[in-house]
C-alpha cells in the first residue's frame, strides 16, 4: 500500500483539478450569461448558458442553474410573442443537454420538455413549408416531434473505453513524471507506466472515433 500511496495521491490531485476546472467553467459561463442579460443581449446570454450546461458534472449547481435559465428564457419569450428567441432558447437547451451524454443521458426530462415546446412553436410558423401544410396541426406536431426524437446515440461500450483510456493516459503520465524525479527508478515500472500512457492515449483516440 505504501507504494501505491503516492500514485493514488497524484490521481486524486488530477481528478480534483479536473472537477475544479469543470465547476469553474460553469460558474464563469453563468456569470457571463447574467452580464449579457443585464445588457439586454438575450441571444448572447443563451450561448453562454449553453456552454455552462456543457460543462457538465453530476451535482454541479451551475448546470442546473443554466438549464433552468434557458427554460425560463424560452417560456418568457414565448409568452411575450417572441417566437424566434423562444426557439433559440429551447433549441440551445436541447442541444447542450444532448452534448452532456456519455454512457447515460443527463437532463432527460429537460430534453423531452424542450422538444415539446420546439414542436409547438414550429407548428404555428405561418411561413413553414415543412411539415406538409395540408396536414392538420396535431399531425404536423407529431411529425416534428418524431423528427426531433430521432438521433443516434453513441456506443456505450466505446464511451466507457475512451474514459478508461483517458484515466490511464493522465494517471500514467502523472505517475511517470513522479517516478522520473526519484532515485533508483525501476526500469520495469517505468516501462509499465509508459505503456499505460501510450495505450491509454491510443484507447482514448479510438474510443472518440468509434463512439
Amino acid at each position: 500500500m505504501s507504494r501505491l500511496r503516492t500514485p493514488m495521491i497524484l490521481a486524486a490531485f488530477v481528478l480534483a483539478a479536473l472537477v475544479l476546472r469543470v465547476l469553474w467553467g460553469g460558474r464563469i459561463e453563468c456569470a457571463r450569461a447574467a452580464d449579457e442579460m443585464d445588457a439586454q443581449r438575450p441571444y448572447q446570454a443563451v450561448l453562454h448558458y449553453e456552454r455552462a450546461v456543457r460543462w457538465y458534472l453530476p451535482g454541479s449547481p451551475y448546470v442546473h442553474r443554466a438549464s433552468d435559465a434557458l427554460w425560463s428564457m424560452g417560456e418568457a419569450a414565448e409568452e411575450a410573442g417572441d417566437r424566434e428567441l423562444a426557439l433559440f432558447a429551447f433549441r440551445g437547451l436541447r442541444g447542450a443537454a444532448y452534448a452532456t451524454r456519455s454512457f447515460y443521458q443527463p437532463l432527460g426530462g429537460r430534453i423531452a420538455a424542450a422538444e415539446e415546446r420546439i414542436a409547438a412553436l414550429m407548428v404555428v410558423d405561418p411561413a413553414a413549408a415543412w411539415p406538409d401544410p395540408a396536414l392538420s396541426e396535431p399531425e404536423r406536431h407529431a411529425v416534428i416531434l418524431d423528427n426531433l426524437q430521432q438521433h443516434t446515440d453513441p456506443s456505450t461500450g466505446w464511451v466507457i473505453a475512451l474514459e478508461i483510456g483517458f484515466v490511464a493516459w493522465l494517471g500514467g503520465a502523472g505517475a511517470l513524471a513522479w517516478r522520473m524525479g526519484r532515485q533508483g527508478n525501476r526500469r520495469r515500472t517505468t516501462l509499465w507506466l509508459t505503456g499505460a500512457v501510450i495505450g491509454g492515449y491510443a484507447l482514448w483516440i479510438v474510443g472518440m472515433w468509434r463512439a
